[in-house]
């Protein structure tokens, strides 16, 4: 059975699992784990961990001799919900957890986002077994399977941190989010923040006996808009790689209010900064801090307060030597990009391991109903993950025009 039919019976598998982050991934996790022990692969789990009923894991495997210079093939088990959306056949869940395939199109939640790419991973693990048996891998291919990707990344600097304890010192690590097979080395930050008004509640023919923390939630919201627009007029020509070339700042969830005739005394916005790779985002925020002072003196009985929900760590742009090796596992030769999302490469990048970005499938079909994946691309990728038997087999990799090289020996 080729690699793409052996991954196309595992992301039906994978796709069944339901595993939205407001959820367990447990189920997955124990296929997995069974899978790996019917050949023989090493595992364990990382944070492990209990919430309210709800368990979750993260999954470390190896494959090869443990020394540094492997490559981490790295994901998450994660999918966002289908609740609401209307899918081809059925609402939801009725049709999303079920692989179904037309016109060479493959569909289900997590198809793309990113179920694909740990399929492949997975289908290719009897070779690379079987060239660890044959004393050919001279160092390890990784698994990593995290969990909570898409609630803020929330497994990343764990995995990055249990990378450090085992002194992995991969030559690459490939985040398998869906890019079209295409090499991302830089992707911004996502902050997240939730602001709370407290008011003063009142009848509203006579606004002037109550504080209305509804108007004090639309300064701050505007100010937000205000200071977007300064990063946009700021953008520098050098960041032009981005398709956004500028941090962007953006207010999300908007609630006040009970009742029409009602003060609201209560107030909450949601939003966010994602920042360009090493922009400071206390520095972009200053006057969103300067307003909120300025409305707590003009409303002394009212109370604001910022919480920060999440954050992820923005990607640098990579060295030559990791873009050489990633397009050489992509089959290319284009320069790598940049991109406005973030990802769980960014943690990882943090800590020093040298990241990208690159997976099967398009980006476009991220959280959309009747996401798929193409056939065409799972085929992209299974050739990636022989590429990775194969450097791994040498006893280091060379910086050189491998992909130009390879294209004139298929010639």
């Amino acid at each position: 059975m080729s690699t793409t039919r052996a991954a196309e019976d595992i992301l039906k598998t994978l796709v069944a699992f339901d595993t939205t982050s407001s959820d367990s991934n447990m189920a997955l996790i124990e296929w997995v784990e069974r899978y790996l022990d019917t050949h023989g692969v090493w595992h364990e789990r990382v944070q492990e961990h209990d919430e309210h009923g709800i368990k979750k894991t993260s999954l470390l495997a190896r494959i090869g001799p443990a020394v540094e210079g492997g490559i981490v093939l790295s994901g998450h088990t994660d999918v966002v919900p289908v609740t609401g959306q209307q899918w081809t056949g059925g609402q939801g869940a009725q049709t999303a957890f079920t692989l179904t395939e037309r016109d060479g199109k493959l569909y289900g939640r997590g198809a793309s986002d990113m179920k694909g790419f740990l399929a492949l991973a997975l289908a290719q693990v009897p070779e690379y077994v079987a060239q660890q048996q044959r004393g050919e891998l001279k160092r390890p291919v990784w698994l990593a399977f995290s969990h909570d990707e898409e609630i803020g990344c929330k497994c990343a600097e764990p995995m990055a941190k249990e990378f450090m304890a085992r002194d992995v010192k991969p030559a690459l690590i490939i985040v398998g989010e869906p890019t079209l097979m295409q090499v991302v080395d830089e992707h911004k930050g996502i902050d997240s923040f939730e602001t709370i008004i407290r008011g003063k509640a009142g009848h509203s023919s006579a606004p002037e006996l109550g504080t209305n923390a509804g108007y004090i939630m639309a300064e701050l919201a505007l100010t937000l808009r205000d200071i977007n627009e300064t990063e946009r007029a700021h953008a520098s020509a050098s960041e032009s790689r981005f398709p956004t070339p500028h941090s962007t700042v953006h207010a999300g969830i908007f609630h006040a209010g009970t009742a029409r005739n009602i003060i609201p005394d209560h107030a909450e916005l949601k939003w966010e900064v994602r920042p360009l790779p090493g922009r400071n985002v206390e520095d972009v925020l200053a006057p969103y801090h300067a307003k909120v002072a300025l409305l707590q003196q003009r409303y002394p009985d009212c109370q604001i307060e910022t919480h920060q929900l999440t954050h992820v760590h923005g990607l640098k742009r990579q060295s030559d030597e990791a873009i050489q090796l990633a397009n050489y596992l992509a089959g290319s030769n284009a320069n790598a990009t940049a991109v406005n999302y973030g990802t769980e490469g960014g943690a990882m990048g943090s800590y020093g391991f040298p990241t990208v970005i690159c997976g099967p499938g398009s980006i476009d079909q991220a959280h959309q109903p009747d996401e798929y994946i193409a056939r065409s691309e799972l085929a992209k990728g299974a050739a990636m993950m022989a590429r990775v038997g194969e450097v791994l087999s040498r006893a280091a990799w060379v910086a050189r025009n491998a992909v130009r090289d390879e294209a004139a020996r298929e010639r």
